[in-house]
């Protein structure tokens, strides 16, 4: 196996990866690609996975010509650069990010000379100190404070290369690298002396930034927004605005350094990169998708959230017996217990999720009329996992929390609220079967069912989603979680409506559905006409960036799903249910 690095020249960057390449019986090339001529012989001889850093063509638009052709031969890195050649503009990045919700950028400018830039500074948009930087560069340089209008030291023609930007008030700035879908980690970096760029190029120092503060916050931005770009392997960078009190996206920088990184956090990037040549080489090898899927998550799972960890080796252990998930599950023993830290695990339980209560749409109503409803959930949850995986009984802890009786009593308030069930969907059936493991208080599933057929029809990607999950978690939450056996008319004939709805609409529900409505199937042992159709739009399905499962084809999609995380519920239900674990 060969990979070829795209380069104008040895660096401490692609030496330590052939470094890394003679480790692992990997063969690291580097080559020069000067000429367009002869493009066909030159892409013969490059390995099956390229990564392109930068080469001598002289003809602007050759990289993108060139990474085009190589990407219809080979596994590119970075493949949108091929197609999107305004990707490594800072001015277009700001542009792209603006429109999100939950990410907030940086206004940024661009003028045609003097006259408008004097025009920005008397409006007001613009005020001194402010920075003007080259609208493509990297490593911090091309970047100029400016503090007077005799500080543009450009001719008008210039003007077109540079953007301008209000000066950040900060004490640093956050790197996030990503990779394959995964953050790597975080390193803050701070200016030295009276330098006031951050950068580790231009004289900044690093330091783990996981070491501060969390990050999981800032890591789930850096992937929505590699993904966004669709890029495999990028350095997202953020700054904290002390004037506003909000983090703000930097830039995205699709060449990224890693002497710096590896220093601060201790990740051994060079190690990592080596790791995904080689899950990614395996495209065309191996021919089971869900071998490819099993082997990258085995590969990078571990830079997952734990609670993303628990979730996907506790299924893959409670449905198929894998005894590697059973491995996995006793290293996050002491965390899932909160043998560690027991204050800070159950403060984690406890706590209502913002994301799903904050708004006014119709469940998160009732997540407000019902409070307690999420959190205690949560503890019922914890508690059976604790004693069905580690065999370990936590109730002398849930008692500190509620009693059997106010279990009992809120269930008794939900299923006078028929409409609500329906709107809670899979909250309340979890609630529901979650306290009659806990308490024996018996959940009625035919009542269940009767609240289900008196709905109307649904005909809203919404109004689908909140009936299959209504039955999905009928059948699951009726398993005990996947700890017992499903017996009974009402949870076959759960199966059975779930069907119908996927034939009549089979592209307004989801892919992580689909696997769902598979391991229902397969737990009241009902053979559906489906389960190849969905088998083989997961062959279809796989990440451009990664060996995991997106939804590509359904009304879910969308630009942010290449994370490995956020996809690891869909991908755990896949391997299930396609049965190679």
């Amino acid at each position: 196996m060969k990979l070829s690095i795209i380069a104008r020249q040895p660096t401490w960057h692609t030496t330590q990866l052939v470094e890394e390449g003679k480790k692992r019986g990997i063969e690291v090339e580097l080559v020069n690609i000067r000429t367009l001529n002869g493009w066909q012989k030159i892409i013969d001889k490059l390995g099956k996975v390229v990564l392109w850093r930068s080469s001598s063509l002289d003809i602007p638009l050759g990289r993108s010509v060139m990474m085009k052709r190589i990407d219809s031969k080979r596994i590119l890195f970075n493949r949108s650069l091929a197609y999107e050649n305004l990707l490594a503009y800072k001015l277009f990045q700001q542009k792209a990010i603006n429109p999100l919700k939950t990410i907030t950028g940086i206004p940024t400018y661009a003028f045609r000379g003097f006259d408008s830039l004097n025009t920005s500074i008397r409006m007001g948009w613009l005020k001194f100190p402010f920075v003007m930087k080259k609208n493509l560069s990297a490593r911090g340089e091309g970047v100029f404070l400016i503090s007077s209008i005799e500080d543009v030291k450009i001719s008008h023609s210039e003007f077109k290369e540079y953007v301008f930007q209000n000066y950040i008030k900060n004490d640093g700035d956050i790197r996030i690298l990503v990779l394959g879908g995964v953050a790597l980690g975080a390193m803050k970096r701070v200016k030295t002396g009276d330098n006031w760029k951050n950068n580790i190029s231009q004289g900044g120092e690093g330091v783990d930034a996981s070491k501060l503060f969390n990050t999981e916050d800032l890591r789930n931005k850096a992937l929505s927004i590699a993904s966004k770009f669709g890029l495999q392997f990028s350095g997202v960078d953020f700054i904290y605005d002390q004037n506003e009190k909000i983090w703000r996206f930097m830039e995205i920088n699709t060449v990224p350094q890693w002497q710096g990184f590896m220093a601060a956090t201790g990740v051994n990037v060079t190690e990592m990169v080596i790791d995904y040549v080689m899950e990614m080489a395996k495209m065309g090898e191996v021919k089971k998708t869900n071998v490819l899927v099993r082997d990258y998550y085995e590969r990078f799972s571990g830079l997952m959230r734990r609670a993303d960890q628990f979730h996907l080796y506790s299924r893959l252990w409670l449905l198929s017996k894998d005894e590697n998930a059973k491995q996995k599950l006793e290293g996050l023993r002491g965390w899932y217990l909160g043998e560690d830290d027991l204050t800070t695990r159950l403060a984690g339980l406890t706590e209502i999720d913002d994301e799903k209560v904050v708004g006014v749409t119709e469940r998160k109503k009732l997540y407000r009329k019902y409070p307690n409803l999420l959190p205690w959930s949560n503890m019922l949850f914890w508690w059976l996992m604790a004693k069905t995986i580690y065999a370990v009984d936590t109730n002398v802890t849930l008692e500190k929390y509620f009693s059997k009786t106010d279990l009992i009593q809120l269930v008794k308030e939900l299923k006078n609220d028929s409409k609500g069930i329906k709107v809670l969907s899979s909250a309340a059936m979890n609630f529901f079967y979650l306290v009659e493991i806990y308490t024996g208080e018996s959940v009625d599933p035919k009542l269940l069912w009767d609240i289900h057929k008196k709905d109307k029809a649904v005909k809203t990607k919404d109004e689908i989603k909140q009936a299959f999950y209504f039955l999905s978690h009928l059948v699951v939450a009726g398993s005990y979680f996947y700890t017992r056996d499903v017996i009974g008319e009402d949870f076959v004939v759960a199966v059975k409506e779930m069907e119908s709805l996927l034939f009549n609409h089979y592209f307004k529900i989801s892919l992580d559905m689909k696997f769902e409505f598979l391991v229902c199937a397969g737990l009241v042992k009902y053979q559906s006409k489906l389960r190849e159709i969905i088998l083989d739009e997961a062959e279809r399905s796989l990440s451009p960036i990664g060996n995991f499962l997106v939804d590509t084809h359904n009304a879910w999609k969308h630009g942010f799903g290449h994370k490995l995380g956020r996809s690891e519920h869909r991908n755990a239900l896949y391997l299930v249910s396609s049965r190679v674990i």
